[in-house]
């Protein structure tokens, strides 16, 4: 019986859970939305690997040249944004290596005030079937989150 216990408890402490957070925050300042995503880096660099089929290490100290490439084209793939049923174009602007994270930085520009968002954001869940991406809006002071996953890959947030 304790044998049981102890096994049971052991998966559970064991088992891996696939997660992003993405923050959006709209500047109206700026005009803008900034975003930022977080992965982790080992399951990334898989991702990359199995999608593009081209060798691919993310790690500060020995990144391969075609990192950033590679970044972009699937950021781009797998991240949308509308604002008031528009669609925006995303930019890419750079990553930052944070312990075993990677934290991607990606913008809007030329953004006038809208009041329904749209994301759909479906990074990592080629790789994971049951890979959860969090995601929070900030606007107007308010935040609104919600959970993506590859069975329902969007979300829509209201600020009125």
């Amino acid at each position: 019986m304790i044998a049981l216990l102890f096994f049971g408890v052991c998966s559970f402490i064991m088992h891996k859970f696939y997660v992003s957070v993405t923050n959006f925050e709209y500047r109206e300042d700026l005009k803008s939305v900034q975003i930022i995503s977080k992965v982790f880096a080992d399951d990334f660099e898989d991702i990359l690997k199995l999608r593009y089929q081209e060798e691919v290490i993310l790690s500060p100290e020995s990144e391969t040249a075609n990192a950033d490439r590679l970044i972009e084209k699937y950021i781009y793939a797998k991240f949308k944004l509308q604002l008031d049923d528009e669609k925006q174009k995303l930019t890419y602007i750079g990553k930052k290596y944070v312990h075993d994270q990677i934290h991607f930085f990606v913008e809007v520009n030329d953004v006038e005030d809208f009041n329904k968002v749209e994301i759909s954001n479906l990074i990592l869940t080629d790789l994971f079937d049951d890979q959860k991406n969090l995601i929070h809006f900030k606007k107007d002071g308010k935040t609104k989150s919600a959970i993506i996953v590859k069975s329902d890959p969007k979300a829509l947030l209201k600020f009125n």
